[in-house]
C-alpha cells in the first residue's frame, strides 16, 4: 500500500509568463518496498524527483561498523585493565612474600609465588616474572654488595623486588586500534631483619 503527501505550490504555466500560474503538486509516496519516493505532479504528469532507497541500509551499515569498533576498543581496554591489576596484585604477593623472615634471598619463592597468584594457581604463558633481592645505603639510591658499610657507617638496607612482564592480544586488528599491548609492573618492599 502506497501512502501520499500532498503539498500544492504555484508553478508558472510554460509560455504566459509569470502573471498565470497553475497549482503544481509534489507528492512524496511511502512503500513498504522503497523507504521513500518524492515526485513532482503537474498537468503534464508526474516525474521522480529523489529516491531514498536504500539509504536507510548504508545509514546502518556505517553506525552499526562503528558501533562494533567502540565495543572491541572498549573490551580491549577492560581487559587490559583488569590484567594490569592483576599482575600488581601478583608482584606484590611475590614481594611480600620475599619479606617474611627466611625468605629474604629466595628469589624463586618470590617468582613462584607471584605467578601463583597472577594465575589463581593455574598456569599463564603470557606471563614472565622475575624476582631479585638488593642492598642499597639509603632509599632508592644505587645497589651495593652485602655486608659492605656505608659512609653512615650503617649497614645497608635490604630489598626485595619482584618484576611482571605480559603481552595481551586485542580482539580487532584496525588502523588505529592496538593489536597487542605489553604491561610491566613491578612491586618493591623493604626487608627487616637478616637474612
Amino acid at each position: 500500500m502506497y501512502h501520499l503527501s500532498t503539498l500544492s505550490i504555484l508553478k508558472p504555466r510554460p509560455g504566459i509568463g509569470h502573471a498565470a500560474k497553475e497549482p503544481a503538486v509534489m507528492r512524496r509516496c511511502h512503500s513498504p518496498l522503497k523507504v521513500s519516493a518524492v515526485y513532482s505532479c503537474s498537468m503534464k504528469g508526474c516525474r521522480l524527483i529523489r529516491s531514498e532507497s536504500g539509504s536507510i541500509l548504508i545509514e546502518t551499515a556505517v553506525i552499526m561498523s562503528a558501533m562494533i569498533l567502540t565495543l572491541a576498543y572498549v573490551t580491549d581496554t577492560a581487559i587490559w585493565i583488569k590484567r594490569a591489576i592483576e599482575l600488581q596484585n601478583a608482584v606484590m604477593a611475590g614481594a611480600a612474600f620475599g619479606t617474611i623472615p627466611g625468605h629474604q634471598v629466595d628469589t624463586s619463592g618470590m617468582t613462584q609465588w607471584a605467578n601463583y597468584d597472577a594465575t589463581s594457581g593455574g598456569s599463564s604463558p603470557g606471563i614472565s616474572m622475575t624476582s631479585t633481592s638488593f642492598y642499597t645505603c639509603t632509599p632508592g639510591g644505587s645497589q651495593v654488595s652485602f655486608g659492605s658499610s656505608c659512609s653512615s657507617g650503617s649497614a645497608p638496607l635490604q630489598y626485595v623486588k619482584v618484576t611482571a612482564t605480559s603481552t595481551i592480544s586485542g580482539l580487532l586488528a584496525f588502523p588505529g586500534i592496538p593489536t597487542s599491548l605489553a604491561l610491566q609492573t613491578s612491586a618493591t618492599y623493604r626487608v627487616y631483619g637478616n637474612p
